[in-house]
């Protein structure tokens, strides 16, 4: 089996990106799983084949934005019947 050079696009936790230069063997695969063994931490986005880390452009994921919740949380109104 042989290895060959790939630019692999990656996130952290956090959302941010990065391009790393990385030999992995060929194929769809076994080139993710040689990344995910040298970088545990960082989800695969993108195997492209060849060095382009030096010049390419990654752009981070926007922050996480939580749900807004459907109920106010603000104070029970006074004017309730009795037993509501």
């Amino acid at each position: 089996m042989f290895n060959r050079p790939y630019t692999a696009i990656c996130q952290n936790s956090n959302g941010f990106t990065s391009a790393i230069s990385i030999d992995a063997p060929d194929g769809h695969d076994k080139a993710r799983a040689a990344v995910k063994d040298k970088y545990p931490d960082l989800q695969v986005v993108a195997m492209i084949p060849g060095v382009h880390s030096g010049h390419a452009y990654v752009y981070d994921s926007p922050a996480v934005v939580p749900y807004p919740k459907s109920d106010s949380g603000g104070p029970w109104p006074e004017n309730l019947p009795p037993g509501f």
